[in-house]
């Protein structure tokens, strides 16, 4: 199942990459990683040259990239400096006359650098004899104007080529997928948005004259149907349903929220999963169609029942633009399927001013997504009770004045994430979010920031900066000095801490805790900032005494004990401020003496 969903995927993305029109898709995350195959005939070692070869990336943030190039006269073609992030599948492609053949699905491995994926072009035929629809699926999901219908055929080509029939070809052949509608169906979509180019649809018939690639494949469509009567207890739904020609068996995926179901010639297997989804399966072999009915329960209209827990947000800026990534987690309390309507809508995220090239999507089923109000996105169809998150992403343009990321959210979040693609320059400064330690994959590092319980319109701003030229001191002298600057207070620290905390109560403040561990993150990624050559010698021996200061008269405040006082030291050679634990100045490596 997964392969043959696979195979549809990838020729739905490269259809996508080749007929879209307006703004071309961006390319594929950068990095040092390389894709290099070969396109090759069939099971041969024979290559085929001019081939256009697709790179297709699914990151985590949502954000989709796209890269092309040609095979060369040996059938060879590489993907150069491309990121080989763990958290990025990339789907390989290729065009060959006209028709989208999948090549495969890479996932780099921590540490891998490189990966090879040959793309096995399989003839041509016009010959269709051999392709037969073996099953077909109905899933059932409550939106917020009816029922969507998801339909999946389960198609089986027995021959070793391409079937495909080409355009003007299609007016003497039959098409082997032929399906039927139901009556009053609307709203007809496919995967990623994307109607294949050898589908066609007139009114309630639609045919479909391939490609079918060896083996089995899935076509996926799906559609809207009203209620034929809609009560304070639920929603009865009623429609005719003609089964795919040919089809050797049909299936309905009922949900846990629907009370009533019924579909003469079906019959009930029990319960199962639908990819997390508690369902009921009904499935028979109906030579004719199907009467089906349901009464689905009645959706809540209850904003209380709906939350955000929490809010990742993804930052990677350059000179020209900011490219932004959100997830934001809902979870549904309560009994029964929660309903999100245009004026009442699951969630409204406001977008910052100038937000461009919006996305939006969730794994959730039954979810819709709308403009809002202002350049908002909202959330509208079915919840079930439990969590599922929404991913948001769009591009800012960064102003001469530097990139600032300024959000605000129209419900409470009681945590925000925000994580920033570190080049190695940036002096961030930031609004309501307290730094956070750094995260590292295999081929980026990520600046982290936090803040908690943010109420709805309270405004969390980030401004990303740039450092200025690295001092030219001594880099021995201001390690040494930082090393032994910062095995003095780790010592200092922790005998205190480990003091308070076998003293401290249980239910310590919770501020006060919070307060406490901000300060002791902020003097780790100050000294590890120093380190990485983001911050100068005299400005590190500033602020490293100024945040010093303020975990000892906060420790010191917390223990009812008055803080120890600061005297203020100098090098005698250039002057500069010295905390009062330095041994040598943190600019020259002048010796200070014994600390006060």
């Amino acid at each position: 199942m997964l392969r043959r969903a696979l195979t549809v995927l990838i020729a739905l993305a490269l259809a996508a990459g080749a007929s879209a029109e307006g703004e071309a898709p961006p390319d594929v995350p950068a990095g040092e990683a390389r894709i290099s195959g070969r396109v090759l005939k069939g099971e041969t070692t024979t290559p085929i040259a001019g081939v256009e070869v697709v790179l297709y990336a699914l990151s985590a943030d949502g954000v989709p990239g796209l890269r092309r190039a040609t095979s060369d006269a040996s059938g060879a073609f590489a993907f150069e400096k491309i990121s080989g992030s763990a958290q990025i599948a990339y789907l390989v492609g290729a065009r060959y006359e006209g028709i989208p053949v999948p090549g495969g699905r890479i996932a780099f491995e921590p540490g891998q650098t490189s990966a090879t994926a040959d793309i096995r072009v399989a003839p041509v035929s016009r010959d269709l004899s051999r392709v037969r629809v073996r099953a077909q699926t109905l899933r059932l999901y409550r939106e917020a104007e009816g029922l969507r219908v998801e339909e999946t055929l389960d198609i089986e080509q027995t021959g070793a080529e391409i079937a495909h029939a080409p355009k003007d070809a299609r007016a003497r052949v039959i098409a082997p997928v032929r399906a039927t509608l139901p009556a009053g169906a609307s709203d007809f979509r496919m995967p990623l948005g994307v109607i294949p180019e050898g589908l066609e649809r007139e009114g309630s018939t639609v045919r479909y004259f391939g490609p079918f690639y060896p083996g089995r494949q899935d076509l996926v469509w799906a559609y809207r149907l009203g209620a034929a009567e809609t009560t304070p207890d639920g929603a009865s739904f009623r429609f005719a349903f003609t089964p795919a020609a040919g089809a050797e068996s049909v299936s309905v995926l009922v949900p846990n929220e629907v009370r009533a179901f019924s579909a003469p010639g079906l019959a009930s297997e029990g319960a199962a999963d639908d990819n997390g989804r508690s369902v009921t399966r009904y499935s028979g072999a109906p030579a004719r169609g199907l009467e089906i009915s349901l009464v689905a329960q009645a959706a809540r209209v209850d904003p209380n029942a709906l939350s955000t827990p929490e809010v990742q947000i993804v930052v990677q800026a350059d000179d020209a633009a900011m490219t932004v990534s959100e997830m934001h987690l809902l979870r549904a309390t309560g009994d029964g399927l929660l309903l999100g309507t245009p004026q009442a809508p699951l969630l409204r995220v406001p977008l910052p001013e100038g937000a461009s090239d919006v996305r939006f999507g969730s794994e959730a089923k039954g979810l819709e997504f709308a403009p809002g109000p202002g350049g908002a996105v909202d959330v509208l169809g079915s919840f079930a009770p439990g969590e599922a998150p929404v991913q948001i992403a769009y591009r800012l343009a960064v102003p001469a004045s530097g990139a600032r990321l300024a959000r605000e959210f129209g419900v409470r979040v009681p945590l925000v994430r925000v994580f920033v693609v570190d080049h190695g320059r940036l002096a961030p400064s930031a609004e309501r979010l307290h730094r956070a330690r750094p995260v590292r994959t295999n081929d980026l590092n990520y600046l982290a920031f936090e803040a908690f319980d943010v109420a709805p319109g309270e405004r969390v701003a980030l401004t990303l900066g740039a450092l200025p030229p690295r001092s030219s001191a001594s880099p021995t002298a201001a390690r040494a000095v930082a090393a032994l600057g910062a095995l003095a207070l780790v010592f200092w620290l922790l005998r205190h801490v480990t003091t308070r905390a076998a003293a401290e109560p249980a239910a310590a403040a919770e501020p006060e805790r919070n307060e406490r561990e901000a300060l002791y993150d902020a003097i780790r990624d100050l000294d590890h900032d120093f380190e990485t050559a983001k911050v100068s010698a005299e400005d590190h021996a500033q602020l490293r005494g100024e945040l010093r200061a303020k975990a000892a008269a906060l420790i010191a405040a917390q223990e009812g004990a008055p803080a120890p006082a600061e005297q203020p030291r100098a090098c005698p050679q250039c002057a500069v401020a010295a905390a009062p634990e330095h041994r040598f100045c943190a600019s020259c490596g002048t010796p200070l003496g014994s600390p006060a």
